[in-house]
């Protein structure tokens, strides 16, 4: 990573989202930050601010319990990083799950303004 503080807040984000801990999350985020979340109409959604995030991340780390989140690559650029990952396990309810993904990430401050998700699921 560079020498911005990038590094150590993707880092303390993707542990917080491994463990499943929304309030550690939550407290990365910036105020007037933006996620886009790999599902929904847009195509994805939106959420600005951490009044329109919080929800939306309570709810997709809800429906995670029982699952293993897996960093397989992280790549630095000044002022955020690119990130890839994977899902394998059973989530809440039994459904199996198997997910690969890249979230882009950018970070002001010591925390994440912009974290964008893609993703690609079994059938």
């Amino acid at each position: 990573m560079t020498q911005d503080d990038s590094q150590p807040t993707v880092t303390a984000f993707l542990d917080a989202w491994a463990a499943c801990d929304a309030g550690r999350v939550m407290s990365l985020f910036a105020d007037d930050a933006v996620f886009v979340g790999s599902v929904g109409s847009e195509p994805g959604q939106t959420h600005r601010g951490r009044a329109e995030i919080a929800p939306a991340v309570e709810k997709m780390l809800s429906a995670a319990q029982g699952t293993r989140f897996h960093v397989r690559e992280v790549i630095p650029f000044d002022g955020g990083a690119v990130v890839t990952w994977a899902v394998d396990g059973t989530a809440g309810g039994g459904q199996a799950m198997n997910v690969k993904g890249i979230d882009v990430f950018r970070v002001r401050d010591g925390t994440v303004t912009f974290k964008d998700a893609y993703r690609k699921a079994g059938a």
